[in-house]
């Protein structure tokens, strides 16, 4: 009973503290709605277009910062989604585009000419 005593003695009093020190920081801020996943949700960027294979249903685009994927700038290859027609785009063509990552996979969703 001795040993157990001082574990007692620590575990109430710590307790409180940890209950203050998990809302401390909150004040008045509501917890996020959901986790982060492996799928992101669709955003718009912008970028260059480096390259298009159609046949492979495919474009590599230099692009800016992706916040929603968390990406920085950098040149990577988006599939084209179903129903996308990569026909109009070529190299050298600045777009905005909508993006996600799916399961790893990253998709192109649509885009545009960018002013």
């Amino acid at each position: 009973m001795t040993k157990l005593a001082p574990a007692l003695l620590a575990f109430a009093l710590l307790t409180p503290l940890a209950v203050q020190a998990q809302h401390h920081g909150h004040h008045g801020h509501a917890a996020p709605a959901a986790t982060a996943s492996a799928d992101s949700a669709k955003g718009v960027a912008e970028g260059t277009v480096r390259r298009v294979d159609a046949a492979r249903g495919t474009v590599s685009i230099a692009h800016g910062p992706i916040p929603h994927m968390n990406m920085a700038p950098m040149t990577m290859s988006f599939n084209a989604a179903e129903g996308v027609d990569l026909s109009t785009l070529k190299a050298g063509d600045k777009i905005r585009f909508e993006a996600s990552d799916q399961g790893g996979k990253l998709m192109l969703h649509g885009f545009e000419a960018a002013n």
